[in-house]
C-alpha cells in the first residue's frame, strides 16, 4: 500500500486540477483502511521524497489525533511508532519535516503520558538537551515545545524537571534555535503553573529576559513569537510577573525605542506595554513609572516620517508603524491611569512639542492629546478645554499638511468626547471648521487622509451641537449637498455622513431640505461593481436609516418604500457593511411602522439570524502550512464510526483540535455584522410587539450563544440584546391574551440572570462589564422582583458592587487592595457609578428596611 500511498500524495502536488481532485478522492478512500498506519510510517522512514514525508507525518498525526483513535490502533503498531519515530527526527534532513515530526511526536506523547507508556520519550529528551551537539539539543527542545503546546495538563506531574530543563536550554549559548524553543515552551507552560510551581519558573525568568535579548539581535521572527511570553505573563491570573513589572518595563522601553531593531519588534514590545497598562496598572501607578512610560512612548510617536504617515494613511484601521502603536499605548494610558496625574505629565511633553521646529514633535502633540481625550474627558473639559483649543485652531493653521491634519483630529475627538463643555465654543470654532471644510474640494491638493479628519471633526462637532446648529444650517447644507452632487466617490460618501449628523442636531429644522436630501441619495443607492461605490451606497443608507429616527412621522412616506430597498440590497449583496447597514434601517423604519412590519418580519429576521450563525470573516492560521491542505480530508472520515467517547475526552480533543492553529483573525467588517445584527434585532423586538413572537426562541438562543464570543465588542451587544429581548416578552406577558409569554419570560430570566451574575465578575472587558451592570439594572428597573428572584437574592448584586467599588472585578485589572488616596483612572469610575446605579434601583426595590443590612456591608 505504501508505494500506491506515496503515488497519491505526490499527485497531489501537480499543478493540474483534474489530477488533484482524482488524488484526493483516491486519498480519502485510502484514509479508511486500517492499513493506511503502517502505509504512513514506512513513509515516513523510507521515502526518499521530504514532500511526501511531510505528507505522511501529517496525515499520521490526523489519524490519531483524539485519545478514542490513538486507542483503536493495534498495540503492536502503537509500539512499532513509539520505537522508530524518535530515530526518524534524529535522521530527518528538513526542517520542515523534522518540524511536522515533533508535532506528531507530541500527539503520540500527550496519548501516553498519562499512563507512563513511553517512558523512553522523556529518557531521549533528558539526552538530547544536555548533549554537547547543538543540533541534538535543538531536536530535544523542539519536542518539549511541541508537547508543552497540546498537553500543558498531562505535563503537570512533570513540572520541577520540565522547569530544570528550560532552564538549562536557556544558558545555550551556540544554538538560538533552543533558546527560541525554550521560551515557547515556558510560554505554553504558565496555563499549568499554580503557587506549587510559582518560585521556580519565576527563578528562570531571568533567564528568559536574556534569551529574548539574544533572539531579538539574531531573528525577527523568532524575538516577535518569544515576546508573545511577556503578553502571556501579563495576563496571567497567577501573578508570575508581579516582581518583575519594573524590570519587564524597562525592556519594554528599551526594545522600543531602539530605532535599529525591525518595526515588528518594536511594534510588539509597545503592544506588550498595552497588555501590562491594562493588567498591572495599580502596581504601575505606585511605581511612579507612568511619566517614564509615558515620555517614552511620545518620543516613539515624534519619530515618525513622511513614510509612515504614507502608510497609515492606506488603512487607518491597521497599525503598521511603531508610531502608531505608540499612539494605541497612549490611549491606553489614558483609559486606565488617574487623569488628573496623567493628563498633568502629557501636557508637560504636549506643550514644548508643540512649539518644536519640527513638524513631526507638532503631530506627535496633537495625536496625543487627541486619543487621550476618551479617557480623559472630564479633567480635560473641566480644567484644560480652552488652552487645548487655542492650541488646535494654531494647529489648524499651521503650514504642515501632516500637523493641520492631526489638529482636525483632535478636533474631531474633542467633539465626540469633551461634551458638552466644548459646544460653547461653537462660534469660534464653526467658522474655522467650515473655512477648513471649503478647502476639502477635489481640486485643492489636500491629502486623503486631511479630507477625512476634516469631515470627521465636522460631523462629531455638528452632531453634538444640537439645536445651536440651527444658525449655521444655511451656511453648511448648500455646501454638503453640493460635495454629494459633484465631489468625488470618497467625497460624496463623507458628505453624506456629515448630512446625517447634521439632520440629528436639528431635527425638524431639517425638514426644509429633506427632499433635496432625499433625491440626492437616490442618486447613490443605484447597485454597482464598484467596491467605492457600495460604500457610497451603504453611507447613504446610513443616512436614510438616521433621518427616519430624527424626522418621525415625516419620514413614514417612504417607510415602506425603504423596506423595499433594504429586502433588495439582502437579497442581492454579501458585503457586510451593506448587510449591516441594511439592518440598522429595518430597526429605524421599526420605530415608526411597528406591527405593521410583520409580512416583512419573517425574512428580515431569517436574514440577521444568518448573520449571528456566520463565520465569515474568520481566519484560521495554522502552524503547519501543510495542515490546512489536508484538513477536509477528514472531514467525514469518522462518520460510520460508532464510538463512545466520555465528555472528558471530547474536552481534551478540543485542545488538541485547536492547538492545529497559530491565530485567529477576525475581520472587522464581519464582527460588527454581527453587532449591529444584534442591535437591530433586539430593537425590533421592542418595537413590533407580540408581531416578534414567532421568532423570539430562535433569536434568543442565538443572541445567548454568543455571549461567550471571543470579540468582547460582540459579547457586550449580545448582552444588550438578551435584556432587551427578555424585556420585551415580559412586557407582553403583562397582556392576558399572550398567556405563553409568562413561562418564555420565566425561562429566559431564569438562564440570563446567573449567567450575567457570572460573566460581571469574569469578564476581562471593561466595555462587556458596564453593559452587563446597565442591562441588571434595567432588568430590575423594569422587571422588579420577578428578576431579583430569578438571581437568587439581593446578596450576590450587593457582593458584584462592592467588588467593583475596591476594584476587585477581574476587568479592573490586578486583584490589589484599593486604599482611600487610590486616585481612579475615569473609565474605572463610570464603572463604579454604573454599580452604584444598580445600588440605587436595588434600593428603591427592595425599601429602606430591608436594604439598610446590605448598606452598612457594603459601606463597612
Amino acid at each position: 500500500m505504501a508505494e500506491q500511498l506515496e503515488q497519491t500524495l505526490l499527485n497531489l502536488l501537480v499543478p493540474d486540477n483534474d489530477v488533484i481532485q482524482q488524488a484526493t478522492v483516491e486519498l480519502k478512500r485510502m484514509l479508511q483502511d486500517p492499513a493506511v498506519i503502517p502505509a504512513l510510517c514506512q513513509l515516513l522512514s523510507a521515502s526518499s521524497k521530504p514532500e511526501v514525508r511531510q505528507y505522511a507525518s501529517v496525515l499520521l498525526r490526523r489519524k490519531i489525533l483524539k485519545a478514542n483513535q490513538w486507542g483503536a490502533v493495534p498495540a503492536n503498531i502503537c509500539q512499532d511508532i513509539r520505537q522508530n519515530i524518535l530515530q526518524v527526527l534524529v535522521k530527518e534532513p528538513e526542517k520542515s519535516v523534522r518540524k511536522s515530526l515533533t508535532q506528531l511526536i507530541a500527539s503520540v506523547g500527550k496519548h501516553d503520558l498519562p499512563s507512563n507508556r513511553w517512558p523512553e520519550l522523556f529518557q531521549f529528551v533528558n539526552l538530547s538537551i544536555l548533549n554537547n551537539d547543538p543540533a541534538q539539543r535543538e531536536i530535544g527542545m523542539s519536542i518539549v515545545s511541541a508537547l508543552s503546546a497540546i498537553a500543558f495538563e498531562q505535563l503537570k506531574p512533570h513540572m520541577r524537571p520540565l522547569l530544570s530543563l528550560c532552564s538549562s536550554a536557556l544558558d545555550d549559548q551556540q544554538n538560538h534555535f533552543v533558546l527560541h524553543y525554550a521560551v515557547l515552551t515556558m510560554t505554553n507552560l504558565i496555563p499549568a503553573i499554580g503557587t506549587d510551581h510559582l518560585k521556580p519558573y519565576q527563578a528562570i525568568i531571568p533567564k528568559v529576559m536574556n534569551a529574548i535579548k539574544t533572539l531579538i539581535s539574531a531573528d525577527v521572527e523568532m524575538a516577535v513569537e518569544s515576546l508573545e511570553l511577556l503578553d502571556e505573563l501579563a495576563s496571567c491570573e497567577v501573578t508570575i510577573l508581579t516582581p518583575f513589572v519594573k524590570q519587564v518595563i524597562q525592556f519594554a522601553l528599551e526594545v522600543s525605542g531602539n530605532k535599529d531593531l525591525d518595526n515588528e519588534i518594536s511594534m510588539k514590545a509597545l503592544s506588550f506595554l498595552i497588555t501590562l497598562t491594562k493588567q498591572k496598572k495599580k502596581a504601575i501607578v505606585k511605581m511612579n513609572l507612568v511619566q517614564p512610560i509615558l515620555a517614552a512612548v511620545f518620543s516613539i510617536l515624534c519619530d515618525a516620517t513622511a513614510e509612515d504617515e504614507a502608510d497609515e494613511d492606506e488603512d487607518e484601521e491597521v497599525a503598521k508603524t511603531p508610531s502608531s502603536v505608540a499612539a494605541q499605548v497612549i490611549d491606553c494610558m489614558a483609559l486606565n491611569f488617574p487623569p488628573e496625574k496623567f493628563v498633568s505629565s502629557l501636557m508637560k511633553l504636549v506643550e514644548p512639542a508643540l512649539s518644536n521646529p519640527d513638524q513631526f514633535h507638532r503631530r506627535a502633540a496633537y495625536l496625543a492629546i487627541a486619543v487621550a481625550s476618551e479617557g480623559c474627558a472630564d479633567c480635560m473639559r473641566t480644567k484644560h478645554l480652552k488652552k487645548l483649543l487655542q492650541s488646535v485652531y494654531a494647529g489648524m493653521a499651521d503650514p504642515s499638511a501632516e500637523v493641520r491634519g492631526s489638529a482636525m483630529f483632535a478636533l474631531g475627538q474633542f467633539s465626540d468626547y469633551l461634551q458638552p463643555d466644548i459646544s460653547k465654543f461653537s462660534s469660534e470654532l464653526l467658522p474655522l471648521l467650515f473655512a477648513c471644510l471649503a478647502k476639502t474640494s477635489h481640486d485643492s491638493g489636500m491629502s486623503r487622509k486631511d479630507i477625512i479628519r476634516t469631515y470627521y471633526a465636522v460631523e462629531m462637532f455638528c452632531e453634538n451641537l444640537g439645536r445651536d446648529i440651527l444658525p449655521y444650517l444655511g451656511q453648511l447644507m448648500p455646501f454638503l449637498m453640493n460635495a454629494v452632487r459633484s465631489a468625488p466617490t470618497e467625497g460624496k460618501e463623507l458628505a453624506i455622513s456629515a448630512i446625517g449628523a447634521t439632520a440629528s442636531a436639528a431635527l425638524e429644522d431639517f425638514l426644509p431640505y429633506f427632499n433635496d436630501v432625499i433625491e440626492l441619495l437616490k442618486t447613490n443607492l443605484v447597485p454597482s461593481e464598484d467596491d467605492k461605490l457600495d460604500k457610497l451606497r451603504t453611507q447613504a443608507v446610513d443616512t436614510l436609516g438616521i433621518l427616519a429616527r430624527t424626522l418621525g412621522e415625516h419620514f413614514r412616506p417612504l417607510a415602506n418604500d425603504c423596506l423595499t430597498l433594504g429586502l433588495n440590497l439582502l437579497n442581492s449583496t454579501e458585503d457586510p457593511d451593506l448587510k449591516r447597514s441594511a439592518y440598522g434601517l429595518f430597526s429605524a423604519i421599526s420605530t415608526l411602522l411597528k406591527q405593521e412590519m410583520s409580512p416583512h418580519l419573517g425574512t428580515i429576521v431569517g436574514y440577521m439570524l444568518e448573520s449571528l450563525r456566520s463565520v465569515e470573516g474568520l481566519k484560521a492560521n495554522f502552524k503547519d502550512s501543510n495542515m490546512e491542505h489536508v484538513l477536509h480530508l477528514f472531514d467525514n472520515s469518522n462518520e460510520n464510526e460508532e464510538e463512545e467517547i466520555d465528555i472528558s475526552d471530547e474536552k481534551d480533543d478540543f485542545h488538541t483540535d485547536v492547538s492545529e492553529i497559530k491565530s485567529v483573525e477576525v475581520e472587522n467588517s464581519y464582527s460588527e455584522e454581527k453587532e449591529d445584527a444584534l442591535s437591530s434585532l433586539a430593537e425590533l423586538a421592542s418595537n413590533t410587539g407580540s408581531a416578534f413572537l414567532p421568532f423570539v426562541d430562535e433569536v434568543y438562543k442565538e443572541a445567548f450563544d454568543l455571549l461567550d464570543y471571543p470579540l468582547g465588542d460582540v459579547r457586550k451587544e449580545a448582552v444588550l440584546a438578551v435584556g432587551q429581548i427578555c424585556l420585551a416578552v415580559y412586557t407582553l406577558a403583562q397582556d392576558p391574551c399572550y398567556p405563553n409569554c409568562v413561562t418564555i419570560a420565566s425561562n429566559m430570566m431564569s438562564a440570563i440572570a446567573p449567567h450575567l451574575m457570572e460573566m460581571v465578575k469574569e469578564d476581562e472587558n471593561r466595555e462587556v462589564v458596564m453593559a452587563i451592570l446597565d442591562t441588571l439594572n434595567n432588568l430590575l428597573k423594569e422587571i422588579k422582583l420577578p428578576f431579583l428572584q430569578a438571581i437568587g437574592s439581593a446578596t450576590p448584586i450587593i457582593a458584584v458592587v462592592k467588588d467593583a467599588f475596591q476594584e476587585k472585578l477581574k476587568c479592573q485589572g490586578e486583584e490589589e487592595e484599593v486604599s482611600e488616596d487610590d486616585e481612579q483612572a475615569e473609565s474605572d469610575s463610570i464603572l463604579v457609578e454604573n454599580g452604584g446605579d444598580l445600588l440605587v434601583t436595588l434600593a428603591g426595590l427592595l425599601g429602606g428596611e430591608e436594604f439598610s443590612p446590605f448598606f452598612c456591608w457594603i459601606t463597612s
